[in-house]
C-alpha cells in the first residue's frame, strides 16, 4: 500500500536482514535512503545504545552493506562506533582518520573591493536570518539563513564560490583509496548546499552527523569575544565520538576543538561526529555550514 515509504522501506530491510538475505537487505536499505536520508533506524540514540551483542550484530550488518558499495553517512558513522565498542581499534583508527580527513586552515577572504569582506558577508546573513524552533541537531532556538548559498549578493556569492574551490582541493589532498569508504565514495560531481546559523546565550548545536553528505564545511563569520578563552571554550566546535556513546575510553577517538575565528575553514567527512558548546553571554556567534552532497542525492 505504501511503496514509497522510507519508514517501511527501512524496516522491510532490517527483517531482510533478520532473515539473512544480506543482498535483499542492503538493496532495499540503499532504496530507503535514496527516498530520504534522514529516515534511517540508525538512530543517534540505536547506536548509542548498542553494545555487547547488539554491537557485534550492528557491525556485522554495516559491514555487509559497505561490501556491497552502500557506502553512505549512516552506516559508516554507526560502523565506526561499533568498532571502539567492540574493541577494534585499528579499524576505528583507518575510519576516523583525523590526520587524512579532518581538515582546517585559515583561508583567504574573497576579494570584493573596498571593505571587510567578513563585515559584509555578516551583514547579509543578518538581513535573511529567520528565528525558527531547532530541531533534531540543535537545542534552544536559533536564527537561521538558508539562502547563504545561493543568494546573489557579492559577499554570499563570492563565498560560493571560494568554497566549491576548497572542496575540490580537499578531494584531491584526500586521494583515492578503494579500500577506505570514505574515499571510495567521493561524488565526481557533487552540489553544495549550506546556511548560516546565528547562535547566543543557551543555544547550541548537540553532537551530530550529516546523513545525506559525503563530506561537511564549517566557516566562521563573526567570533564572540567570550570564545576567545582556550580555556573555557565556549562556542567552540568539538569533533568527537559523543559522550553518549559506550565506547571503550582507551579508543583512540580523540577530541579536536576549534576555536570559531573568522576565516577558518574546517572540512570533514559526514560522518565525523561533531557539536558545539553553548557560550552562555548574549554575543553573536555567526558561523556557515553546508554540505557537500552527491548529485542525485535528494533529502532535506
Amino acid at each position: 500500500m505504501q511503496p514509497g515509504s522510507p519508514t517501511l522501506l527501512h524496516q522491510l530491510a532490517e527483517a531482510l536482514a533478520d532473515a539473512g538475505c544480506e543482498d535483499e537487505f542492503a538493496a532495499t536499505f540503499a532504496r530507503a535512503f535514496q527516498l530520504d536520508p534522514r529516515a534511517s533506524l540508525l538512530t543517534f540514540e540505536r547506536v548509542a545504545a548498542a553494545k555487547d551483542e547488539a554491537a557485534v550484530m550492528l557491525r556485522a550488518r554495516m559491514r555487509a552493506l559497505l561490501r556491497r558499495g552502500v557506502a553512505v553517512t549512516p552506516v559508516i558513522a554507526a560502523l565506526a562506533v561499533m568498532e571502539a565498542v567492540v574493541g577494534d581499534f585499528d579499524e576505528v583508527a583507518r575510519l576516523v582518520d583525523y590526520g587524512r580527513f579532518f581538515h582546517r586552515q585559515l583561508v583567504a577572504s574573497p576579494q570584493l573591493g573596498a571593505g571587510d569582506f567578513h563585515a559584509a558577508f555578516a551583514a547579509e546573513i543578518r538581513d535573511g536570518l529567520k528565528h525558527r524552533q531547532v530541531g533534531w541537531d540543535h537545542i534552544n532556538e536559533a536564527r537561521r539563513n538558508n539562502h547563504v548559498m545561493t543568494s546573489a549578493l557579492p559577499a554570499s556569492a563570492a563565498f560560493a564560490r571560494a568554497m566549491r574551490r576548497e572542496v575540490e582541493h580537499y578531494k584531491a589532498r584526500i586521494g583515492s583509496d578503494p579500500a577506505n569508504p570514505f574515499t571510495a565514495s567521493s561524488p565526481d560531481e557533487f552540489d553544495l548546499s549550506g546556511w548560516s546559523v546565528l547562535l547566543d546565550g543557551e543555544s547550541r548545536h548537540v553532537a551530530h552527523i550529516h546523513p545525506r553528505a559525503w563530506a561537511v564545511g564549517v566557516y566562521y563569520v563573526v567570533q564572540p569575544e567570550v570564545s576567545r578563552d582556550a580555556t573555557a571554550k565556549r562556542g567552540w566546535l568539538r569533533v568527537g565520538i559523543p559522550h553518549e556513546f559506550a565506547a571503550r575510553r582507551d579508543t583512540p577517538w580523540p577530541e579536536i576543538w576549534v576555536e570559531p575565528k573568522p576565516g577558518t575553514l574546517v572540512l570533514m567527512p559526514g560522518y565525523f561526529y561533531h557539536e558545539t558548546t553553548a557560550m552562555r553571554v548574549d554575543e553573536e556567534r555567526i558561523s556557515v555550514a553546508f554540505e557537500v552532497t552527491p548529485r542525485g542525492v535528494v533529502g532535506p
